[in-house]
């Protein structure tokens, strides 16, 4: 009885590993945007997808969705990283149609033996 509007209520559960979850995000992303070489090759070792496009994107509105859900602060923040990521998902869409085919000539290849 005497836990019930403590530390290990639900409510309170629910939000420390909320906060928790978002803090590692946040950290995660820190360290990726820190560009230091020994964080950079362990995060490429350990969390490949965010040195791609499509995973970074997933990981911004993943951090995104978490940070809606911890709160009144965490409303903004998340709103922000998550304008963040389809702005970015855009660009990145955008580029790639402006991008010219590569044709690639076989004139000048060896014939085959």
């Amino acid at each position: 009885a005497s836990l019930r509007g403590g530390l290990l209520s639900g409510l309170a559960l629910h939000r420390l590993l909320t906060s928790a979850w978002v803090s590692g995000f946040g950290g995660m992303l820190l360290m990726r945007e820190l560009s230091i070489p020994p964080v950079r090759r362990w995060l490429n070792q350990h969390f490949h997808f965010l040195s791609t496009t499509s995973g970074s994107t997933a990981f911004l509105m993943c951090a995104a969705t978490m940070a809606l859900a911890s709160g009144p602060v965490g409303v903004v923040a998340g709103a922000a990283t998550l304008a963040n990521a389809w702005y970015g998902a855009y660009l990145r869409r955008l580029r790639r149609r402006r991008r010219p085919a590569v044709v690639v000539s076989t004139h000048n290849l060896p014939a085959p033996s």
